[in-house]
């Protein structure tokens, strides 16, 4: 099928990060993880707020909220 031929050399994007691209974002690698994880149609798959905090994203939230002023 030639439609799918054409496709095989297109970079697979998320349709999240071309959503937030369009919007003029540029999340991280990371920060699109995390809202993949979090946004999960179904809820059994979907990450709980615990795992959430847990993710990597966050480890570089805190290095700059240890020199912070809180």
């Amino acid at each position: 099928d030639r439609f799918w031929a054409a496709c095989e050399h297109m970079r697979p994007v998320s349709p999240l990060q071309e959503w937030l691209v369009k919007r003029g974002c540029s999340p991280d690698a990371k920060a699109i993880h995390l809202l993949q994880q979090m946004l999960h149609w179904d809820p059994e798959s979907r990450c709980s707020a615990s795992e959430a905090l847990q993710h990597p994203f966050f480890d570089a939230a805190g290095d700059k909220m240890d020199g912070g002023n809180m």
